[in-house]
């Protein structure tokens, strides 16, 4: 479901805590439903690995479907799957939703997804400054990376997934993210 009038993050703020989930897309306001199981077990998975592997090397911090403000006048506030921020970035104040781009954004492709595509959140993630970009699809069982440089690649479960210069060391299965 989107509203037709122009909101603000201000306006998002301010809703009331129900049982769904809301994306601010350019002023447009999407509630969307929680997600189904296989998509919160993939999410818990990946956000197990990589935040393991985060305070192991004392990186930064990861965030799970936290909001970020991604642009402005009109509002964009989305919560990525999980999201990871440098320690350099990491916002002071985290009782808002952050201004500022993730260094890696996670998206699950779900058979329930409502609202802006994947492919405008990851278009939107990459203009403003995130390096890296994982679109995962459990039922395919692939990852797409998306690079800031705008390149992508596709892995399937026989591949081995790099963290890149963002995740420096930290390589793992694609078959792990669906096990």
């Amino acid at each position: 479901m989107a509203t037709t009038k122009v909101m603000t993050t201000e306006d998002v703020a301010q809703l009331p805590d129900d049982e769904f989930r809301y994306a601010l897309f350019r002023g447009v306001l999407y509630r969307m439903p929680l997600p189904v199981a296989r998509h919160g077990r993939v999410v818990g998975t990946i956000g197990r690995l990589v935040g393991s592997f985060v305070v192991e090397h004392c990186l930064g911090v990861v965030y799970d479907q936290n909001g970020f403000i991604f642009e402005c006048d009109p509002d964009t506030l989305l919560g990525p799957a999980l999201s990871f921020v440098q320690s350099a970035h990491v916002p002071a104040d985290e009782d808002s939703y952050p201004e500022l781009a993730p260094d890696l954004v996670v998206e699950i492709i779900s058979p329930s997804q409502t609202g802006p595509s994947i492919e405008e959140k990851t278009s939107i993630y990459l203009a403003v400054g995130v390096r890296l970009v994982w679109v995962v699809d459990p039922v395919r069982g692939t990852v797409r990376i998306h690079r800031a440089d705008g390149t992508d690649h596709l892995l399937t479960e026989r591949d081995v997934l790099d963290g890149e210069d963002v995740l420096p060391g930290f390589h793992v299965p694609i078959a792990q993210f669906f096990a």
